[in-house]
């Protein structure tokens, strides 16, 4: 009987541990994570509680339709269906996404250069795996893992004196149960995901001031000796950076503060042991700027991967800018302006015409003169007749001329105010300062009449003029420019000479 218990023993330990291995080196392998889903905002696809199974890609190979998960500018992880694909600068790509069960897409677009896509989802079997997250499920664990190897090993005396050839495989198989126990535990430590906290669908023309700007890019470099390089250029006032290292397989993340340079760009290299032998992979990193005690809501990330827990390399080498967020605002302004409309001229053209059919009927001193068409009697029985025939002509509209092209900046070309250069190129509208960082990006407007639109006005402000309401694009706070749609009312002169 305890040789049969001991035999059952062992092989529960071999096959739990087998496949523990198997999938601790499938996740490594193949950038695998577990998603537990907290909230229903996917549902009915992924209920409440359902464990999902992602893979890390790039951001450039996500579509429209795929249920994706990334980072908010909080840290926190959003899981949610693609909406729509908004500006791709680079490896950089803007997301918007959008709950199965909301009424809108989420307030916030996501900057990523790689993104969690679900390959699959297994409704309810989260609950078991919150479960195995708590200290109580490492607790039990570890007591039937330890029942498991004394039930296995435990010497009987009955048989000391009788030589066995199974000590070698109980052995090893030892070393498979205690590895299995030790990955059991890193995997039940998955990460979850919850629901942007949205669902109204109001569009409104409001600008959001920007206190504290993140950088306008971040870089990813190689380095000898298996390190890398990441550096970024310094905001206006900043006191100091947060990097926020987030290792996979839901292990905690590593904060680490860094002061920023004397130059115009801060670089720091990550050093040894932010992650074990059991989170290998990618290290998803999340810059933000500090000012005393005040952290950016905004946030630029690169990945890292962790080759061993001394050795990083690039997960793609380069540069990630983020793009503006200005260009959507500005669409949503624009909305309500859209649906205005301009009353018709007819009334006003029929009341300016109305005297001058007075003045013909009432100068008919000579029967002769009198006009045929209004009346065949006296004058006064004319006047009675007039109010029946009224003037429905509309003058024509005088359009004046377009001007000239020279006054914007063309397809290929750029334009200084002095402190600021602005340039057109590839359909996208980009403004860089004396140092050439990027502080405004966006798409460029095209129309026949105005061409791009784009005009420096002497008030330091670039104005886009188009078929719909003026933009003004003008220097914010943090050093950046933002984009808010105007009247034509409140365009200084020398633009609005141009309308």
């Amino acid at each position: 009987m305890r040789k049969r218990l001991q035999e059952t023993a062992l092989t529960v330990g071999a096959i739990l541990g087998t496949l523990c291995l198997l999938g601790g080196i499938a996740a490594i392998a193949f950038g695998i994570t577990p998603l537990v889903f907290t909230s229903g905002s996917m549902e009915p696809s992924i209920p409440t509680g359902s464990v999902a199974m992602s893979r890390t890609v790039p951001a450039t190979d996500v579509h429209v339709g795929d249920v994706v998960s990334v980072h908010s500018a909080d840290g926190s992880r959003i899981t949610h269906r693609v909406d729509e694909i908004g500006t791709v600068t680079g490896n950089s790509v803007v997301l918007n996404l959008k709950g199965d069960a909301n009424a809108a897409v989420d307030s916030e677009q996501y900057v990523v250069v790689d993104a969690d896509r679900v390959l699959f989802s297994v409704p309810y079997l989260g609950y078991v795996v919150a479960w195995l997250s708590t200290p109580f499920a490492w607790i039990t664990g570890g007591v039937l893992a330890s029942v498991l190897l004394w039930v296995a090993f435990a010497p009987d005396v009955r048989r000391l004196s009788q030589p066995s050839g199974r000590h070698a495989a109980a052995a090893s198989v030892a070393a498979v149960v205690v590895v299995s126990s030790i990955v059991g535990v890193g995997f039940s430590r998955s990460t979850a995901t919850e629901a942007a906290p949205l669902d109204v669908a109001t569009a409104q023309a409001s600008i959001t001031p920007v206190v504290l700007g993140r950088p306008a890019s971040f870089t990813c470099a190689n380095a000898a000796g298996s390190a890398v390089d990441l550096s970024w250029p310094n905001v206006t006032r900043a006191t100091g950076y947060r990097l926020v290292f987030t290792p996979p397989l839901g292990a905690n993340p590593t904060t680490i503060d860094v002061t920023p340079s004397a130059t115009a760009t801060t670089t720091y290299r990550p050093a040894a042991g932010l992650t074990n032998l059991l989170n290998l992979g990618d290290i998803r990193v999340t810059l933000q700027t500090v000012y005393n005690n005040f952290i950016s809501s905004q946030s630029v990330t690169q990945t890292i991967v962790a080759l061993t827990s001394l050795a990083y390399a690039c997960k793609t080498a380069g540069t990630v800018t983020p793009a503006a967020a200005a260009p959507r605002s500005a669409r949503i302004a624009e909305a309500p302006a859209s649906t205005s409309t301009t009353e018709a001229p007819a009334p006003s053209t029929a009341a300016t015409s109305s005297p001058a059919e007075t003045a013909t009927t009432t100068t008919t001193t000579v029967p002769e003169t009198s006009a045929a068409p209004t009346t065949t009697t006296s004058a006064p029985e004319a006047q009675t007749a007039e109010p029946l025939v009224p003037d429905t002509t509309t003058p024509a509209v005088t359009t004046p001329p377009p001007p000239p092209a020279s006054a914007f900046i063309a397809e290929g070309s750029s334009t200084s105010s002095g402190g600021y250069t602005a340039g057109v190129d590839g359909g996208s509208l980009v403004i860089t300062d004396t140092i050439g960082r990027v502080v405004y990006e966006g798409p460029a407007s095209s129309s026949d009449r105005y061409g791009s639109g784009a005009v420096w006005s002497s008030d330091g402000s670039l104005y886009v003029l188009s078929d719909a309401s003026p933009v003004q694009i003008s220097p914010a706070e943090d050093g950046t420019f933002a984009a808010v749609v105007i009247s034509p009312a409140a365009l200084p002169s020398d633009i609005s000479a141009l309308l």
